[in-house]
């Protein structure tokens, strides 16, 4: 990813996916301190698919007009 910034940074390029990008990186960061648990449960299983459906509604509010991120 840091790649992909670099070469919009360099060439300029329009960014319109801040919302996307910012929820990537959210869910990224709950996934790392969730899997440093020692022993995985199937609630565990849940909660990991609960986090798709979870970052499609936080896409959605920060791109609507109460937040207008994009």
């Amino acid at each position: 990813m840091c790649i992909f910034f670099v070469l919009i940074f360099w060439k300029r390029l329009a960014w319109t996916f801040a919302a996307e990008t910012l929820v990537i990186i959210v869910i990224e960061v709950i996934m790392f301190f969730y899997s440093m648990k020692k022993i995985h449960t199937l609630l565990d299983a849940f909660i990991v698919l609960s986090l798709f459906p979870l970052s499609i509604v936080m896409v959605a509010v920060l791109e609507s007009d109460w937040v207008g991120l994009d």
